[in-house]
């Protein structure tokens, strides 16, 4: 777990993504859920406190997780443990779709984890999203008006990467646009552009932005006026 953790941190120190509650604003979600495992669920609740979103959520009866019990590291993010299940998981993860408003699932769409809360979002009449682009996440979350959102999927040791994955598309899709003042520096134009600082960031490690006066793409090319002064 703490290489996950040490994972998330390197994410925000390249997003650079302040916290973006305001009052006023109607937020959607304002807290995430999950039932802490490794990978999709931890990944939920580091994103959330990335966020400045509260986090919570069921834990199975004796903190298990694929690195073993972790009460201490999961109470810190608000977790309460679940009823005893003599199969450990099936019953916190019934309690975090009943909860929430609503689930995202990432990863593998076939695997046993996900195709058990699949079917209790079904039996519980709660919305759920699979493998979304920050877009879609996006107005799906305020579509069903989603305050809890529950954060499931594959576990980490089953689908390496998945938790960056999902920390990456959480930052994306909830944080807020932020106005970006550009100018060229190859043709001197100058627009702003609306797009979160994840977004940004991404399109600068891809490269840089495209310029629509000169069709000119480079790290350097686009930089806000406060660069210039």
């Amino acid at each position: 777990m703490e290489d996950v953790k040490h994972v998330v941190k390197m994410l925000l120190v390249l997003t650079a993504l302040p916290a973006i509650k305001k009052k006023g604003m109607k937020m959607y979600p304002n807290k995430i859920i999950s039932g802490g495992q490794t990978g999709a669920d931890f990944a939920g609740l580091e994103a959330a406190a990335a966020l400045g979103l509260e986090t919570g959520g069921t834990a199975s009866y004796n903190w298990m997780t694929d690195e073993g019990p972790k009460r201490e590291l999961l109470v810190s993010y608000g977790l309460v443990a679940g009823p005893y299940d003599s199969k450990t998981y099936p019953i916190r993860t019934r309690l975090n779709v009943r909860d929430s408003d609503g689930t995202l699932l990432t990863g593998n769409s076939s695997s046993i984890g996900t195709r058990l809360t699949r079917r209790y979002c079904i039996q519980e009449g709660k919305p759920f999203i699979e493998n979304p682009t920050p877009e879609s996440l996006r107005a799906w979350l305020r579509i069903n008006t989603i305050h809890i959102l529950n954060v499931a999927g594959n576990r980490e040791k089953i689908n390496p990467g998945i938790f960056a994955s999902t920390v990456q598309l959480l930052l994306e899709a909830i944080s807020r646009p932020k106005s970006y003042d550009m100018q060229c520096l190859n043709c001197n134009t100058r627009r702003n552009i609306e797009m979160t600082e994840v977004a940004y960031q991404k399109e600068m490690d891809a490269g840089g932005i495209l310029c629509t006066n000169c069709s000119k793409v480079n790290q350097y090319l686009m930089v806000p006026y406060s660069s210039l002064q």
